[in-house]
């Protein structure tokens, strides 16, 4: 890729991926099955076209495949995999991981049981990512029902 401003972007997807905890070739991958015009790219392209290592490649394709931002296919006949761009519904995702929200706070709930000083920086820590997640989990089919909505007017 060769394009300044094609590079330029995977980069800032790079970037943004960092800051959401993931790593900056994860979000250079999935910049690049963005843009890159082809309805799916080969492994060994995005190795190629990226300059990093298959290792690389590999842990970060688990990871978006993990998450359902891309999928491999394999055309018929071929024994080569390709990665493209998941079509997924966010609102569906986000239903579904909307039940992680309870698993969140109860592994909260037993770390805090575990603690003698509930005034202590984890029991901070614990007491307010449980609510948060408690928040959200009350909150994430209104805005959900929402987002549905304006998709269908």
């Amino acid at each position: 890729m060769t394009d300044q401003k094609q590079i330029a972007y995977l980069e800032r997807v790079g970037r943004m991926w960092e800051e959401v905890g993931l790593t900056f070739i994860g979000g250079k991958i999935l910049g690049y099955l963005l843009i890159c015009g082809k309805p799916s790219v080969s492994f060994q392209e995005l190795v190629d076209e990226l300059r990093v290592s298959k290792a690389s490649v590999s842990n970060n394709i688990k990871a978006l495949t993990g998450i359902r931002f891309i999928k491999m296919t394999k055309p018929e006949g071929s024994r080569k995999s390709y990665y493209k761009p998941n079509n997924i519904n966010m609102a569906d995702l986000m239903q579904e991981r909307t039940a992680l929200f309870d698993l969140y706070a109860d592994v909260m709930d037993e770390g805090l049981s575990h603690l003698s000083n509930q005034d202590s920086d984890a029991a901070k820590f614990m007491t307010e990512t449980r609510d948060f997640y408690r928040w959200m989990k009350a909150k994430m089919p209104q805005l959900l029902e929402e987002y549905r909505s304006s998709k269908n007017q």
